[in-house]
């Protein structure tokens, strides 16, 4: 049995698809979590109804109605994959090289050799994707940082354009819509990252925090100090947006983060930028 599927990254990302099928299954759809060999087929009628129409009918009807309630519950159930399709040409033009990715590519050369560094000009992302014009996410301290997000968004990269060297994805992989904060040791998202969904007394490893990215829908409040103690801020994304943005958090009057928890605590609000589509430049020093 051959199937045709709608999305080309359906196994990757572990959705939920309904798929097409060949003649031999009668033409009846088929539903499956794309896991290999988790396949469930709806049969096209039972020997207990045969040769009583009104029965037959009624039999299908239940039928249907089993498998649409079956494809809601999966729907909201499976977790959907983070996914980043990068192109060597703009606009999206498939017809150069493009592939997609569903992990961080510390570098292009040994991640995708067949696009490698300094080539891809858009991207169409599901989920909350980093671009970076150096290797290992800016290590160094400079370079540029662009970032786009949403459900199957689609933009050519204006400043990291034929610069992108490494890539990675922000927040929770399957639930990108999730609450979480993320905190970069320097700038521009860049250096180690601590990456948490709940509440933390103190962040460990870090050296320091020089950017921040926040998830979801409610605010968090950082602190300067651990135990939820020193100076705050409450930090909150556009209403109707999932994602936030602080490429220097200098810039918003914080000086470091020692704790943070989820909910506003604090008499300062800062709303962070929410741009579906930004970017982000630091000069070498």
């Amino acid at each position: 049995m051959q199937f045709k599927s709608y999305f080309p990254y359906l196994h990757a990302s572990g959705r939920i698809a309904l798929k097409d099928t060949d003649e031999t299954t009668g033409g009846c759809y088929q539903i499956s979590t794309l896991a290999p060999g988790n396949i469930q087929s709806v049969p096209d009628s039972t020997k207990k109804y045969k040769g009583n129409a009104e029965g037959r009918r009624k039999m299908e009807k239940i039928i249907l109605l089993l498998v649409l309630s079956l494809a809601m519950n999966l729907a909201m159930s499976v977790d959907v994959r983070q996914v980043a399709t990068i192109y060597d040409l703009p606009d999206f033009n498939v017809g150069g090289a493009w592939c997609e990715r569903i992990e961080y590519c510390p570098e292009l050369d040994s991640c995708v050799p067949s696009i490698g560094n300094d080539v891809v000009s858009s991207a169409c992302v599901l989920g909350i994707w980093l671009f970076y014009s150096e290797n290992f996410y800016n290590y160094e301290d400079y370079g540029s940082v662009e970032w786009i997000y949403g459900d199957d968004v689609c933009e050519n990269l204006e400043t990291v354009g034929d610069q992108v060297s490494s890539l990675k994805y922000v927040g929770h992989l399957f639930e990108w819509k999730k609450n979480t904060m993320n905190l970069y040791e320097l700038d521009l998202f860049a250096g180690l990252e601590f990456h948490e969904w709940n509440s933390t007394a103190e962040v460990p490893a870090l050296s320091g925090v020089g950017s921040v990215i926040v998830t979801g829908t409610q605010s968090w409040t950082l602190y300067t100090l651990p135990d939820y103690s020193g100076d705050s801020a409450c930090l909150t994304v556009e209403s109707g947006k999932f994602a936030g943005f602080a490429a220097d958090i200098t810039a918003l009057g914080i000086g470091t983060v020692g704790s943070f928890r989820l909910g506003c605590f604090s008499d300062r609000t800062i709303r962070l930028d929410s741009d579906r589509h930004g970017v982000a430049v630091k000069a070498r020093k």
